[in-house]
Parts: structure tokens; sequence; C-alpha cells
């Protein structure tokens, strides 16, 4: 949970966190309890303000169930560890983003596209101070990707504005996403 201690301003520690998740999260999902009730119960507000915008995608037209996705970055204290929440995601652990794309490329790994381009947009950057300085001074660019399926392979075209540095994929091998080429 990012958030903050409402009477004093600091920051949760990781281990309050976890403290909250042992709490809470069992009854949040059966919905005996609200955010908005923990949060009163705890006196914590969420550190919203810490969330930079990094990208936002939206689901092609032609899909039958469409998703408008804002992905952010969030500098996190030390002692935080993320985890998953055994129902809309079943696991969770660190990667980097090549190692990430490497593991979907070889077929370990599922990625979706939007998390595929984004991976591969934080590739670009060297140092999380490089990527954090550079998108403060970037507005983000909502993508829709258009698609055009010839030959049982399908083109995913996204605008060159967005900053993915691409404007064309070719996607192999269904849902496995293994781009084929770039452009």
């Amino acid at each position: 949970m990012l958030a903050r201690d409402a009477t004093n301003g600091e920051m949760i520690t990781g281990q309050r966190c976890a403290e909250l998740d042992i709490a809470y999260r069992e009854l949040l999902h059966k919905g005996s309890i609200t955010l908005l009730d923990i949060m009163k119960k705890e006196n914590i507000e969420l550190a919203c303000d810490k969330l930079m915008p990094f990208a936002r995608w939206i689901t092609p037209r032609s899909f039958s169930r469409r998703f408008d996705a804002s992905f952010y970055l969030v500098e996190i204290p030390l002692d935080y560890a993320a985890s998953h929440d055994n129902v809309e995601s079943v696991n969770s652990f660190w990667i980097t983003p090549t190692n990430a794309l490497k593991e979907a490329d070889e077929g370990r790994a599922t990625i979706l596209f939007a998390t595929r381009m984004n991976l591969l947009k934080l590739t670009k950057y060297n140092t999380v101070f490089s990527l954090v300085e550079t998108i403060k001074k970037q507005d983000v660019i909502t993508v829709e990707p258009h698609l055009h399926e010839k030959n049982g392979s399908v083109t995913y075209t996204i605008p060159i504005e967005a900053g993915y540095g691409l404007t064309h994929c070719i996607e192999n091998d269904g849902s496995s996403l293994k781009i084929r080429s770039q452009t």
C-alpha cells in the first residue's frame, strides 16, 4: 500500500504495509471492508501524489472486451515488499525489463502487447534517475493500437509520438506476442 500516516505525513513503512496486508486483504476481497474503511481505521491516506504517469493504452476498437489502462512509475521506500493478491494476479517477482522480454521471447512467459511495449520503453534508460527525470518532463500520449491482419500475422501500429521508438510490430506465435519485426 502506497500510503502515509495521516497525522504526520510520513510514508508508512514496509513493516506496516505487511501488517495491513495480513489484517485486511482477505476482508477487502470478500467485500467485508472497503479501502476507505481501512484508511479511516488506520489513520492513513493514499500517497497518489507519488505516482508518475508513464503510459496510457486503450484496447483496439476491434476487440470485444476493451480496457483503458494507465501505467505509472513510483519510487518506493527500500523496505517495501510487493506482493500479488491471489485474485487478479497470482504470482509476482522482481525482474529487469530486459530479462522479462527475454523470458517472453524464449517462451517462458506471456506478456501482453501493451506491457511488452512499456518494458521495451523502460530498457531505453540506463538508470532509474534518468527515467524519472525524463518522464517528469513528458506528456503521456494515449496509445490505441490499430491492427492489420494478413496471412496469419497481426501488425500493430502505434503513434511514434508515444515514445516507443517504433510504429509497427508484427506478432508471431499468437498470444505469446513474440515480435517478429519492428519498425
